[in-house]
């Protein structure tokens, strides 16, 4: 059996669209999902000491727990997790790992036995360079044969590794002119399904 690797932000849980509301509502922003980007200093206009508060306050409020799933998430995972053994592999930082496990079992009629927190944004060193950093290392360690992944970042690192790799979404984040061989544009989950060819 496969192993497929797959994201959580913005590919099962529809995280952009909730994280610009609860900001939004914190820190009388007016930011939209065009400007939704994982490098927050740059997002909010702020210095790195303010992005480091706000995340504090976001932290505080455990904003994750309130995300939607990703429409048409739920029954691919469904339809996907009988031909592929499937592990998520996440940049969200280790301390949502309680809250990720509990919103994936409210949301999620699949056991997710393996979920691996990629750890960019655990310490005050990582955090300054957290947007800038991969998970081509991880995609490797976890064995996986096929990657999902809304960063074209990952994406990329994934397929330098020779790991067939599917960019999620069509989002402003995710543009890109030309896709390196070996990334294939899925812009929802019904696309995903065609894709890996699931019947």
């Amino acid at each position: 059996m496969k192993t497929l690797a797959v994201d959580i932000d913005n590919v099962l849980a529809a995280s952009a669209e909730s994280f610009i509301v609860i900001s939004n509502k914190l820190f009388g922003d007016h930011i939209t999902i065009s400007d939704y980007n994982e490098d927050r200093q740059k997002m909010w206009c702020v210095d790195h000491k303010e992005a480091e508060r706000r995340c504090e306050v976001l932290q505080a409020n455990k904003y994750q727990k309130n995300y939607l799933p990703v429409y048409g998430a739920v029954q691919a995972i469904n339809k996907l997790g009988k031909q592929y053994r499937l592990v998520l592999v996440t940049s969200r930082p280790k301390f949502a790992e309680e809250l990720t496990k509990n919103w994936l079992k409210q949301h999620f009629d699949y056991n997710f036995g393996t979920i691996v927190f990629a750890g960019f944004w655990d310490n005050a060193k990582n955090s300054k360079d957290g947007h800038l950093r991969h998970k081509g290392d991880l995609f490797t360690q976890v064995g996986a044969d096929i990657v999902i992944d809304d960063q074209l970042k990952h994406c990329e690192a994934a397929v330098e590794t020779g790991i067939r790799t599917i960019l999620f979404g069509d989002y402003a984040w995710n543009k890109a002119n030309e896709l390196l061989s070996g990334i294939t544009r899925c812009i929802d989950w019904t696309e995903v399904i065609k894709e890996l060819e699931i019947q």
